[in-house]
């Protein structure tokens, strides 16, 4: 396994983070997922026009930081195609981001309803961004 930092395909990465970006705008809707992650979080949805400028960074920097490390991820596990990516987004999330939230129930008292909802947004987005980048070429 070798990592490549410097030769990345970059638009692999702006497509990736582009789609984590609309899969997390669509998945906290009041209508999709929101209102119910609201209330398992104990606080208020933040309505568009409360979006603080950290807010709006997060939803640009954080997606483009973990397509970065997910193309590097599927570039040196040599994932090649979609289905690659795919697989390399599943156990990412598995192995990392599944467990990490799962913290939040065991260690913080939250909800399973918040775990599902927070873990499967973070399945959807890695399985997706995971099969971008497979597809394009890591």
């Amino acid at each position: 396994m070798a990592l490549e930092f410097t030769t990345l395909n970059w638009v692999a990465v702006i497509a990736a983070a582009v789609a984590g970006g609309v899969i997390g705008g669509i998945w906290y809707l009041p209508m999709v997922f929101g209102n119910r992650w609201a209330a398992a979080s104990g606080r208020e949805l933040p309505s568009l026009s409360r979006l603080t400028p950290t807010m709006m960074v997060g939803a640009i920097g954080l997606p483009l930081i973990m397509a970065y490390v997910l193309t590097l991820l599927v570039g040196g596990l040599g994932g090649t195609s979609l289905v690659n990516g795919v697989v390399v987004g599943f156990v990412a999330w598995l192995g990392f981001t599944a467990t990490a939230t799962l913290n939040g129930v065991v260690y913080e008292g939250r909800s399973w309803e918040w775990w599902m909802i927070t873990a499967g947004f973070f399945l959807v987005t890695l399985v997706v961004m995971g099969g971008i980048i497979g597809y394009l070429g890591a």
